[in-house]
Parts: structure tokens; sequence; C-alpha cells
């Protein structure tokens, strides 16, 4: 876990949980990979965690909003139907 972290989206400061901080991470030290929730509740909440895998539907969807990426075509988190999620890094004037 980093020791400090600041997201900012545009000129905005925003402030994230603990695991919403977690979940970014994990997206953007794999950009670009489809992950199922299963893998993505395992590599975030860990092997033991108790809880359902519902939870990484959750929290995406409020990390999406935190990103501005609420939209019912979200471009940076994309949901693959039937298959998993997937973090397309913004680039150019959405960076």
């Amino acid at each position: 876990m980093p020791e400090k972290a600041l997201l900012t989206v545009g000129d905005e400061k925003v402030g994230l949980t603990a695991k919403e901080l977690e979940l970014l991470q994990f997206f953007c030290l794999h950009p670009n990979q489809v992950f199922t929730r299963s893998q993505i509740y395992e590599s975030v909440w860990g092997e033991d965690a108790f809880g359902e895998e519902k939870t990484v539907t959750i929290h995406i969807a409020k990390l999406r909003k935190k990103l501005n990426d609420h939209t019912r075509q979200p471009k940076i988190i994309v949901n693959l139907r039937g298959i998993g999620y997937k973090f397309i890094p913004p680039t150019g004037d959405h960076a």
C-alpha cells in the first residue's frame, strides 16, 4: 500500500476509501487485462477474505463514479458482459 495517495480528476481532489484505493491500484498494475470478479476479489480482498463477489461490483460502481466514469458506457473500467472487467488507462486529454 502506498504511503500517500492523491487522486485528482480534472482539477478536483477525490477521496477514496482504502479498498477503492487498493482496487484502483490493482487495475493500474494490470492495464488492459481482463479479470473475473472472482479474480479481482481474491487479489484485492485476499483469498481468505469472507464476503461475496458482488462486493467487487459495488466497489467498481463507486470507483467509476469518483473517476467520472459512471455513464452507461464506461470507458475506463469496462465490463465485458459474462467475462469480467478491464481497466483501460485514460490517454491524451482524458488522463
